[in-house]
């Protein structure tokens, strides 16, 4: 059975902020990181697990990195939840 990929509201904004940030320079560029995220939630799909473990004191938490990002994701029976999808240069720890 395939997990469902659900893009919680912090993630779709974080998604949108990427694509913004990169669109100033280039819209091409930007289209090619949310396919690159698109593909990730893909995958995700059917092999929910493929990120590593990251400690979290209240949840456990799972994170693949999309050079320069990072997406941050929690499952949960059959769902997958993108929690987040941070730049890598923020102490994006912090914000979780």
């Amino acid at each position: 059975m395939m997990a469902q990929v659900i893009l919680s509201t912090p993630a779709d904004i974080d998604m949108q902020g990427a694509w913004s940030h990169i669109a100033d320079n280039s819209v091409t560029a930007a289209d090619r990181m949310i396919d690159r995220f698109m593909e990730v939630f893909r995958q995700l799909e059917s092999f929910p697990l493929i990120g590593e473990v990251h400690p979290h004191p209240t949840k456990t938490l799972r994170l693949i990195t999309v050079p320069p990002y990072v997406i941050v994701y929690q499952v949960a029976g059959g769902d997958v939840t993108i929690v987040r999808i941070l730049h890598s240069a923020q102490q994006w720890e912090k914000l979780l």
